[in-house]
């Protein structure tokens, strides 16, 4: 709204990394087509911290993934788009020469997850994926972030859930195998403060 007032040429824009790394380019050239002398801040941020940002008016608007409609409460969303969640392992892993993975196999590995203090989406989607096969599934490892993620998994510490977009950055790093039966991807959203709807 500032900046169709002309009080304001810059906007904040929070972004998961990994989960926006094809929407946000994207995103980001329609975007300045249409606003050419807008400046988009961008910041890479977990999602616990984009939706703080959020309420406290420090970002104007973030792309990430939706966990709970309960995290989002007071927010505006759309959807942006979704990605089919996909096992990574290492390129030894025995789930490489499969070509898609049972999750109750999955639930029995050792799992390499997103930080819950960061990521609690993650850790609720995870515990909804493996329910029916076990309770105690065992996590391993907790990153701050997907580049850590990938490297304790090519380590062989363990595998992960991650969207099928994630093979551009793991390249041929990790094998990404689809998993079995397929579950239902968390959405990727944009999301803002109703008050800050405006044509920019």
């Amino acid at each position: 709204k500032a900046v169709a007032q002309r009080k304001r040429h810059h906007i904040c824009v929070g972004h998961s990394a990994s989960a926006t790394i094809e929407i946000l380019p994207r995103t980001l050239r329609t975007f300045q087509r249409t606003n050419p002398h807008v400046r988009v801040e961008l910041r890479v941020m977990s999602t616990e911290d984009m939706l703080r940002s959020l309420r406290c008016g420090d970002l104007d608007v973030a792309l990430l993934v939706y966990g709970s409609p309960e995290d989002f409460q007071g927010l505006c969303v759309k959807v942006l788009g979704t990605y089919q969640l996909r096992v990574a392992a290492p390129k030894k892993h025995r789930f490489a020469r499969l070509r898609e993975v049972p999750i109750s196999e999955v639930a029995n590995q050792p799992i390499i997850a997103f930080s819950r203090q960061g990521y609690t989406w993650y850790h609720a989607m995870l515990a909804k994926l493996f329910l029916p096969y076990t309770r105690s599934f065992k996590i391993v490892e907790e990153c701050d972030n997907f580049q850590s993620l990938m490297a304790a998994v090519e380590a062989g510490r363990g595998v992960t859930i991650v969207y099928e977009i994630m093979s551009r950055t793991a390249g041929d790093r990790l094998v990404l195998r689809p998993l079995k039966p397929a579950p239902q991807p968390p959405p990727i959203v944009i999301a803002y403060r109703p008050e800050a709807i405006s044509p920019t």
